[in-house]
């Protein structure tokens, strides 16, 4: 009996994490004919779906966490990348870009 719950436990977390791990980026790609071509690249990665999703965790873990003048700033350094974002027109430049701004803004939260 033991053994079976222990199992069930870990099929459950194998299935959790599954499905945590391919959830895809933090915005939806249901209606590809109103996205950018920079979402459009996201929606078809998961590669960089998981990279989106996780800057959007820490960018909106840092802006709960930040001082005013720091959140003021974090938004403002936003913006601008995300200007340059849309630059991009390849998904090693869009996961070269993400990659980047997810370190800056551990950076501002540690």
């Amino acid at each position: 009996m033991k053994t079976i719950i222990v199992t069930i436990t870990f099929i459950t977390l194998l299935i959790n994490f599954s499905e945590a791990k391919n959830m895809g980026p933090s915005f939806s790609c249901r209606y590809k004919y109103n996205l950018s071509r920079v979402e459009k690249l996201i929606c078809r990665s998961d590669a960089l779906s998981d990279v989106d999703l996780q800057l959007n965790i820490a960018y909106t873990k840092a802006s709960a966490t930040l001082n005013l003048d720091k959140k003021k700033q974090i938004v403002k350094d936003q913006r601008a990348w995300l200007k340059t974002l849309a630059q991009c027109t390849n998904h090693d430049c869009i996961h070269t870009s993400m990659m980047t701004r997810l370190t800056e803004i551990d950076r501002l939260i540690k």
